[in-house]
């Protein structure tokens, strides 16, 4: 009798984080073990239900981390100090919103009308903190600090 497996999404939390995030618990596909591993997802033994909780457990304390050039200008953005912690959060809880526009979201204020589309395809969602972050790492990969230079007078002495 062969064991079947589960191939679960653990995208956004570490291996892919630019994969669409799926429940630890959603399944995509059965595979007979001979079946290979597929790229971006990770098989789960069925029998085994503790390997679910091993794997979000290892990849959970796992944090996406700003590029160091990136730091100043998010504080900047999310604190108006590029020497303070950024923040994603409002004092109330809530995802931080720009104050100048309203649409500016989280840590690095990125702009959900124009990143948006961009970031869904990506299986971002900017609204969440690591996303936030994995976007403005790509942005920043991508375009450098141009899309924050509305700011550019806070963070580039820092820098």
């Amino acid at each position: 009798m062969q064991h079947t497996l589960i191939l679960v999404y653990l995208a956004s939390l570490v291996f892919m984080p630019l994969q669409t995030q799926f429940p630890v618990n959603t399944l995509i596909k059965s595979a007979p073990l001979s079946e290979p591993l597929l790229k971006g997802g990770m098989f789960i033994d069925v029998v085994n239900p503790e390997s679910v909780m091993k794997a979000g457990e290892d990849t959970a304390s796992k944090k996406v981390e700003l590029y160091p050039q990136l730091r100043p200008v998010c504080a900047c953005e999310s604190v108006g100090d590029p020497h303070k912690e950024p923040t994603h959060f409002a004092p109330d809880g809530s995802v931080l919103r720009g104050k100048v526009n309203k649409f500016d979201k989280g840590i690095c204020q990125l702009n959900v009308l124009y990143h948006g589309e961009k970031a869904k395809e990506m299986g971002l969602n900017l609204l969440k903190e690591e996303d936030n972050i994995t976007y403005a790492n790509w942005l920043y990969n991508k375009e450098h600090l141009k899309p924050w230079s509305a700011s550019r007078k806070c963070w580039l002495k820092a820098i």
